[in-house]
């Protein structure tokens, strides 16, 4: 039999074919080491990680209305939201929740002042 090999070491040994059920495929087992968490406290590098780019949403709001209501919406209709003026919003990393804020100009543009970082 055949050892399995990743970068150029072994990790296990393949175990002898085993059949499945009723459509006669093969597979094998292979047998790996128990990995455990490092000693050595290593943490991620801004300089390797830095540059990842991630999605950054801010929630200002959120509503229910009928498809009918939807569906009938023209240029000028307002949609009302469930949040208050002022409330602080939330702001998410690819869908998770990481901060919270309040919307701010800045100059032409909307901003968001972090107010809160939640910790997880």
């Amino acid at each position: 039999m055949a050892e399995i090999v990743a970068f150029g070491e072994s990790i296990g040994e393949q175990q002898p074919p085993v059949e499945t059920g009723g459509n006669n495929k093969e597979y094998n087992t292979v047998a790996l080491d128990e990995l455990h968490p490092s000693s050595g406290g290593a943490k991620f590098s801004q300089e390797l990680f830095g540059n990842i780019p991630v999605d950054v949403t801010v929630m200002l709001g959120k509503t229910r209305v009928d498809l009918q209501k939807l569906l009938q919406l023209s240029k000028g209709d307002v949609i009302e939201l469930a949040k208050k003026a002022g409330e602080t919003v939330e702001i998410m990393v690819n869908s998770q929740l990481i901060a919270q804020g309040e919307i701010v100009a800045v100059g032409e543009n909307y901003g968001v002042k972090v107010t809160k970082v939640i910790s997880r």
